[in-house]
C-alpha cells in the first residue's frame, strides 16, 4: 500500500491536504498526492478514523442489513455504482460471500478472503457529514 513513500510521509502529505480543505473526498486527495485511496484512508487522523482488520468483514456485512436503508457505493476503475435500500443479507457458498438483495436490491459475490483492512471512516464530504465502512 506504501510503495511510493513511507507510511509517516503519506500521514504528513494526508494532514497538509487535510489543513487545506477537511472535506476533500479521499478519492480526489488520492489524485491530487498520487497515492492509492486505501493510503490516504488508512493515513486520516484518529479522530476520523477505526481500523479493523479484514478478517472482520463477514461478521461487519451480517450486522449491516439490520441498520435498514443505507447507500451502498462502490467504486470500480473511476466509475461509481450506488443503492439506496437495506444491505441484503448474505451466506458463504464456492468461495464467495454471496450478497442476497431482493428485487430491485443489491446482489453481489464477494472475495472476502481478499479483504486485508476494513476502515470506518467519519470524514466531511463536500461539507456534508458523512460516515463509511470501506474494505480494502
Amino acid at each position: 500500500m506504501y510503495s511510493t513513500c513511507s507510511m509517516t510521509e503519506v500521514k504528513q502529505k494526508v494532514t497538509a491536504a487535510l489543513a487545506l480543505d477537511a472535506a476533500t473526498p479521499v478519492s480526489e486527495m488520492s489524485q491530487q498526492l498520487a497515492l492509492s485511496e486505501g493510503a490516504i484512508t488508512f493515513a486520516l487522523p484518529e479522530a476520523m478514523l477505526t481500523q479493523v482488520d479484514g478478517q472482520h468483514a463477514q461478521a461487519i456485512l451480517e450486522q449491516l442489513p439490520a441498520w435498514g436503508n443505507v447507500t451502498t457505493i462502490v467504486h470500480s476503475f473511476g466509475s461509481i455504482f450506488e443503492t439506496k435500500a437495506p444491505f441484503p443479507k448474505g451466506k458463504e457458498a464456492h468461495g464467495y460471500y454471496n450478497l442476497m438483495g431482493r428485487e430491485g436490491e443489491l446482489h453481489g459475490h464477494l472475495r472476502l478472503d481478499l479483504v486485508a483492512h476494513i476502515a470506518f471512516v467519519s470524514k466531511p464530504f463536500r461539507r456534508m457529514e458523512s460516515h463509511y465502512i470501506g474494505f480494502f
